[in-house]
């Protein structure tokens, strides 16, 4: 899909934009509204099968947010959502092992990681006096004393993260990419937290389709052999990424529930931003590379999943992207972070990591093309609002209108919940147009992703938006699909149909048989 990152500077070359693509849209969707077309084929035979899943995989969600009175942990979690065998999964595997040179997993019974421990037990069988969620650098101890005590930094870092035998290395990427500039934000998804206590309830935040909602977990987690069955923890004994793996665990079901994902399913679950896809196939290297500069100016955090043939990567894996560059040598350089906190790159760049096993390390751009084919970047601006307007899933276009109060850069972008909780098949795609209000036939037309734009002061916007999945239209319950505007202000979106008419008195009415 065509992504439109462009910074629009005024309401002229708004106006400008306008396709073919649009113009047709427009039409067919239109056409069907008023002549009481269906677009989709029946699924009839699917639609109760769909419903269920649909409605299990996002009722829980919502039983999530209401689950906050603590429940007996005196020896194991009685924790009605997440206990026992049922926390654990199905088709459960344990370690990777080579044979005839490619990388198979081993199927083990998921009895073997049935077995549960404190945080607190854990620590001290690490030797660690207490449990440290992430560490906080107390005002009176400069940094460099700080290091001195061995502890390698204030706060979240990415190098904390150590992923295990779990393949969910998508959401650790994603909380690395977004904790190499945004820290706060990583630490902010831990809600009332007071690391002054002995803490055996955390309360988690995460997104589903750009919207917030809580998961409460105990101190209980899968161990074998006296540490985390999974994520394991960071250097200097900080827990958080082993509280956040089971929370996203909880939230989806299980923790074998949570392997393979996406860069932009993780991305959206730990920082509910709007998420461009850049892919060389479609925009071609320079503006590739164009796009990763523009990321890394802005601090957005990246990832990208290796493609499964590769020799200088693990193949079928995620990565986080630190930062893009040019070096002194005009060479062109991304540092990388893997989630195994291992560097197994064996490419043109030396090795930089030595002996500090952060799992960072650089490979050129070329290296980068051959390895990925997509990038995921989360359009994360700190201290901007989100304001929403619910779409309905049933395939019609739908018309709304909003004013921003400033020129300040905004975000237009359509959120609904990630394949993962939907759970059925299907095609789903959500596409929309933009224009100024007092010109209604000059669309930008966005045919999936973000659409970021510097708007005019008090001048009033139209969007035509839709939103049409092939197998859940009729069961995803309005409020779980948004026309979501990322702004500094939050920003009233109104539904208002009589758009749509005006449009049409707009254009040539003799195209439509009138």
């Amino acid at each position: 899909m065509s992504q439109h990152i462009e910074a629009v500077r005024s309401n002229t070359d708004l106006e400008e934009r306008t396709t073919v693509d649009l113009q047709t849209w427009l039409n067919e969707s239109t056409m069907q509204q008023f002549h009481g077309q269906v677009e989709d084929e029946d699924h009839t035979e699917h639609r109760s099968k769909s419903y269920y899943c649909i409605k299990e995989k996002l009722k829980r969600v919502l039983r999530l947010d209401d689950q906050w009175s603590p429940w007996s942990v005196a020896e194991a979690s009685t924790d009605s959502h997440f206990s026992g065998d049922s926390a654990i999964g199905h088709n459960c595997y344990g370690e990777y092992f080579k044979e005839d040179g490619v990388l198979v997993k081993k199927d083990v019974e998921c009895s073997v990681y049935n077995q549960w421990e404190t945080l607190a037990a854990i620590a001290k069988h690490s030797q660690l006096q207490k449990v440290v969620v992430y560490h906080e650098r107390p005002q009176s101890i400069s940094e460099g004393e700080w290091r001195q005590r061995g502890l390698t930094h204030p706060g979240v870092h990415f190098s904390d993260i150590g992923q295990g035998q779990l393949g969910n290395c998508y959401l650790l990427a994603s909380l690395g990419a977004v904790a190499y500039h945004h820290h706060r934000l990583i630490e902010s998804m831990f809600i009332g937290l007071d690391q002054t206590k002995d803490n055996h309830f955390f309360k988690t935040k995460w997104h589903v389709g750009g919207e917030v909602h809580t998961v409460v977990v105990d101190h209980f987690v899968s161990f074998r052999n006296g540490q985390p069955s999974f994520v394991r923890m960071g250097k200097s004994g900080e827990f958080w990424p082993i509280i956040l793996e089971k929370a996203w665990a909880k939230l989806v079901g299980s923790y074998m529930a949570t392997v393979a994902g996406t860069l932009n399913e993780g991305l959206d679950a730990v920082t509910g931003a709007p998420i461009l896809t850049i892919s060389e196939k479609q925009l071609g290297q320079e503006e590739v590379w164009k796009k990763l500069l523009w990321a890394t100016r802005r601090k957005y955090p990246m990832g990208a999943g290796s493609n499964k043939d590769v020799q200088i990567l693990q193949g079928g894996h995620a990565y986080a992207i630190l930062e893009a560059y040019t070096d002194a040598s005009e060479n062109r350089v991304l540092k990388m972070f893997d989630p195994w906190n291992k560097n197994r790159y064996t490419g043109e760049l030396p090795n930089q990591d030595g002996k500090m096993r952060t799992g960072m390390f650089s490979m050129t751009f070329n290296e980068y093309l051959q390895v990925f084919s997509h990038t995921a970047v989360a359009l994360l601006h700190e201290g901007y609002k989100r304001s929403k307007a619910v779409i309905a899933a049933d395939a019609k276009l739908k018309s709304f209108r909003f004013t921003p109060k400033s020129d300040a850069e905004i975000v237009v972008y359509i959120q609904y919940p990630s394949n993962r909780f939907l759970e059925c098949g299907g095609k789903k795609e959500a596409r929309f147009s933009i224009s100024t209000r007092n010109n209604l036939n000059r669309h930008a037309f966005v045919p999936g992703g973000p659409y970021v734009f510097k708007p005019v002061a008090n001048q009033e916007y139209t969007v035509f938006a839709q939103f049409q999945c092939s197998e859940c239209n009729a069961n995803l319950e309005n409020g779980w699909v948004h026309l979501a505007v990322f702004s500094p202000q939050y920003i009233g979106i109104a539904e208002d149909a009589r758009l749509i008419q005006d449009w049409l008195q707009s254009t040539q009415k003799k195209t439509w048989g009138m």
